[in-house]
């Protein structure tokens, strides 16, 4: 009896090991506290802002840019613009509110010539060793070197310039108040960008 138990046991073993198990894909980021993101203005003005100011980071806090992106944003609604202003994002929130914001600006039914774009974001930036410039998300932590912020950060002409372009074929203004990141071991320059 106690060589066919092993024998059953063995067999079962050994005929779970060919099978893949199949996990089930993380779900989705869970959306920002209310808090985060405020909609400020007209919803159906042709002129759009998304205003981000990111303070709180796992490394180097700022002490100014939630208070510059909150000026920004008020200032935008006064000129009628829709005012999208968020703070202290983190990657996958930053990558989502993006994404929100183009979709508005490909929806927003106007003529080109009364279209407009508008980017601002305040808080920590870094230029790569190829002169590629990226906006840092709050969970800025494990960004030690170049590589690192291909994958934890936000490539501006890529991810930022070129999808807005595409999305509104009206005016487009970008306005980048980043201050270098200090802990990445390649070199970085100062960030300060406008496009």
């Amino acid at each position: 009896m106690k060589k066919i138990l092993t024998y059953l046991i063995m067999v079962l073993l050994i005929s779970g090991c060919g099978k893949t198990i199949k996990e089930s894909p993380p779900p989705p980021p869970p959306p920002p506290p209310p808090d985060k993101i405020v909609e400020l203005g007209n919803p159906n003005s042709p002129q759009k802002a998304l205003v981000i100011g990111i303070s709180q980071y796992e490394h180097q806090t700022l002490n100014n840019p939630r208070n510059d992106a909150a000026d920004m944003a008020n200032l935008l609604k006064e000129m009628d613009f829709h005012v999208i202003r968020a703070f202290d994002l983190n990657y996958d929130e930053m990558k989502a509110v993006l994404k929100d914001f183009r979709q508005r600006l490909t929806q927003t039914q106007a003529d080109v010539d009364k279209k407009v774009g508008l980017f601002y974001f305040s808080g920590h930036g870094a230029r790569s060793n190829r002169d590629k410039n990226y906006l840092i998300p709050t969970n800025n932590g494990k960004i030690k070197r170049d590589y690192d912020l291909k994958h934890q950060a936000f490539h501006v002409k890529n991810e930022i310039v070129a999808p807005l372009e595409q999305a509104n074929k009206g005016v487009n203004i970008i306005v980048a108040d980043a201050l270098s990141l200090i802990h990445i071991s390649e070199p970085t320059r100062l960030l300060s960008i406008s496009y």
